[in-house]
């Protein structure tokens, strides 16, 4: 006589057999516990790598700075990029925010952060942050003014910059407030009033100008104002400036684009173009505007053929004279009709439609 079981009895037992199946073999093949050893996650993270600094004496010693994210030194023997500002607390955030990374050439041990995100009123005053020891501490240098780490212009260069002959001498160029100098190492720092430009792109030391144990003679730096020379040199270690020959040269004769108004007597006339001058900004790469729509650059069209004013027949109809503006779907409606075409008054402007399509009465004014 077979026995039948409840279905919950059944899964019961069979759950049972399995789990004491498992814990048996966990049992009997068990191995010791490994001590586990804690340590830091790696956040692939940290903003936008807004600029590279390689030692020039030493192989394998790079920077990176980020707009966000704080400064980084890459570690050739581990494959990895070291955090060096992780010690920043949360009221000294705007730090994090690295607009420019200079290096000692004479001393790979020294390493320097020009810091500050924003120019909001609710900003952090920027500050200087000195390191004599590849960036394991830190030593900050307050600044009276704002720093544009996390701002547009962040990329255009090194605005912070060590005297190749001596390292006691730094330049550091700022986003609206001109031109700085220290003279003990990046503790203090005054403004330099020889140079007027408020806003730096990037500083540079022409190494090849000076000798060892004395300032650099020759410096050039980048100006951030179009309508002006961006390039400015000194020839006595950064006291007074002037601007650099090529930048006056890349400034002449530069005009705003003009407009101008094409006059024609067909209603498909063609709109104003702007004529292909120059951008009105000194030092710009970019190409000069087209010259407008493809179809405001072609030629004015040819003037339409009048058609007959006697009716066309039944074996002609069906073949109308075509006008040599194809575009011009007034010239058809005429044609088709038999009717003589609208013409524009002389003198009279008329607009004309960016895919070079007539309406029936052109917009025409004085």
């Amino acid at each position: 006589m077979s026995r039948v079981f409840p279905r919950r009895s059944f899964a019961a037992a069979l759950c049972a057999c399995a789990l004491s199946s498992v814990l048996g073999s966990a049992a009997r093949g068990a191995a010791p516990a490994e001590p586990y050893v804690w340590r830091n996650v790696a956040i692939r993270g940290g903003g936008y790598v807004t600029g590279l600094a390689f030692h020039p004496r030493e192989a394998d010693l790079l920077y990176a700075r980020t707009d966000v994210g704080g400064a980084y030194r890459w570690d050739a023997a581990r494959r990895a990029w070291l955090p060096l500002n992780d010690g920043i607390d949360r009221a000294n955030g705007d730090l994090y925010g690295v607009i420019s990374l200079a290096l000692d050439p004479r001393d790979p041990a020294r390493v320097y952060l020009a810091c500050g995100a924003y120019f909001s009123e609710w900003a952090r005053q920027a500050a200087v942050l000195r390191s004599e020891d590849r960036g394991a501490t830190w030593e900050i240098a307050e600044l009276p003014f704002k720093l544009g780490g996390n701002q547009d212009g962040r990329g255009t260069g090194e605005r912070l910059q060590v005297d190749p002959h001596d390292g006691r001498h730094l330049l550091l160029g700022t986003n609206h407030d001109g031109l700085w100098r220290s003279r003990d190492g990046g503790r203090e720092w005054a403004q330099v009033t020889g140079f007027t430009p408020g806003g730096v792109t990037f500083v540079l030391f022409d190494a090849a100008s000076g000798a060892d144990g004395h300032p650099t003679p020759v410096v050039y730096a980048g100006a951030a104002d179009p309508a002006k020379e961006t390039l400015y040199h000194s020839t006595d270690g950064g006291k007074s400036w002037a601007p650099s020959p090529a930048s006056r040269a890349a400034c002449s004769g530069i005009t705003p684009p003009r407009t101008r108004t094409a006059r024609f007597s067909s209603p498909a006339a063609t709109p104003s173009v702007p004529t292909a001058s120059p951008r009105a900004q000194c030092g710009s790469s970019s190409p000069p505007p087209r010259a407008g729509p493809r179809s405001a650059r072609r030629d004015p069209p040819r003037s339409r053929r009048t058609p007959s004013a006697t009716p066309a027949s039944r074996s002609t109809r069906g073949t109308p004279a075509r006008s040599t503006s194809r575009r011009s779907i007034a010239g058809r409606r005429a044609t088709r009709s038999s009717a003589p075409p609208t013409a524009a008054r002389p003198g009279r402007r008329c607009s004309r439609t960016r895919s070079g399509i007539s309406p029936a009465r052109p917009t025409c004014r004085q």
